[in-house]
C-alpha cells in the first residue's frame, strides 16, 4: 500500500487478461507465441506485465481469438495511464 492509499497491484496489466484467455483455451504461452508468430520471451514478458502489447501483437491476437486489436490497445493505454497517474501521485504523496 502506498502513501496515497492505493496499491500498485490494483492496476491490472492487459497481459493478465491474455493469461486468463490462454488458460480458458488450454493453450500454453509457448504455443500461443508460435501461433501468433512472436518470440516466446515477448509473450512471457507481456503475461508477466513487463512488456506492452504492441499494435502488431494486438492485431495477431485479434486474428487468433477474435478479440479486437482496438480492445487490447485500449487496455494497454488504460494501464499505462493508470501507472503514470499512480507514479505521479506517489511522487507527490497524493497531493497533486
Amino acid at each position: 500500500m502506498s502513501s496515497i492509499g492505493i496499491s500498485r497491484d490494483a492496476i491490472v496489466h492487459p497481459g493478465k487478461h491474455i493469461k486468463l484467455l490462454l488458460e480458458a483455451q488450454k493453450l500454453s504461452p509457448e504455443s500461443f507465441a508460435r501461433r501468433i508468430d512472436v518470440p516466446e520471451q515477448y509473450i512471457a514478458a507481456v503475461l508477466n506485465g513487463t512488456a506492452d502489447i504492441t499494435e502488431s501483437c494486438a492485431q495477431k491476437i485479434e486474428a487468433t481469438f477474435g478479440v479486437s486489436a482496438d480492445f487490447w490497445m485500449r487496455l494497454q493505454r488504460k494501464y499505462n495511464t493508470e501507472v503514470l497517474a499512480f507514479e505521479e501521485l506517489s511522487a507527490f504523496g497524493g497531493n497533486l
